[in-house]
């Protein structure tokens, strides 16, 4: 047996996602992600454009503290 190589694939979120989920956050809109991803995959994406929000910033901590307890996230 040979090895021949090894490849990876990154299809990164479209740059406007990130912006659009604050903005719905903003409005009122909760956001629900459908993903066929692998669990750990869908929530790195999920963190990467903030439905999850990164719990070690200072800014998404105020920003979670500024939520209704029915908009929170528990991980």
């Amino acid at each position: 047996m040979v090895f021949l190589g090894l490849v990876g694939v990154v299809d990164p979120p479209r740059p406007e996602s990130k912006l659009s989920v604050e903005q719905c956050y903003e409005a009122g809109i909760t956001v629900h992600m459908l993903t066929g991803d692998h669990h750990d995959t869908a929530m790195a994406i999920a963190k990467e454009v903030g439905i999850i929000p990164v719990w070690n910033s200072s800014l998404h901590l105020r920003k979670a503290a500024a939520l209704s307890s029915s908009r929170r996230i528990v991980l």
